[in-house]
């Protein structure tokens, strides 16, 4: 297991951890039930997840105590970067992942 991090290594991790899973804020932050700006604060600062946030991003395959520098990895259960990707963006209500797709093959199509 690693040590202890501090505050800004916590946060740090809690960014990479999300920019690996290639998720944006926002549907980190529909999945996790707060602002999208709620997740920034927690990148640059210390993630401040209540136990139902935590319950959720383990029911995702993420591991929560990495950000705390209590794990070595952040997937738990077999999972990876896709499958936690898979679990909290696109089985999140309201997730705009299509639609973002649909308006990019739009636009390309001009």
């Amino acid at each position: 297991m690693k040590g202890k991090t501090n505050m800004a290594q916590a946060g740090a991790l809690f960014r990479d951890f999300r920019k690996q899973c290639r998720i944006d804020q926002a549907d980190l932050a529909r999945y996790l039930g707060v602002h999208r700006a709620t997740i920034g604060i927690w990148e640059n600062d210390e993630p401040n997840l209540s136990s139902e946030q935590n319950r959720r991003l383990v029911a995702a395959g993420c591991n929560p105590l990495y950000f705390i520098g209590a794990a070595e990895s952040p997937f738990i259960n077999g999972s990876n970067a896709d499958t936690v990707k898979e679990n909290i963006v696109l089985k999140v209500p309201g997730s705009d992942l299509f639609g973002r797709i649909k308006r990019r093959q739009g636009h390309h199509a001009h």
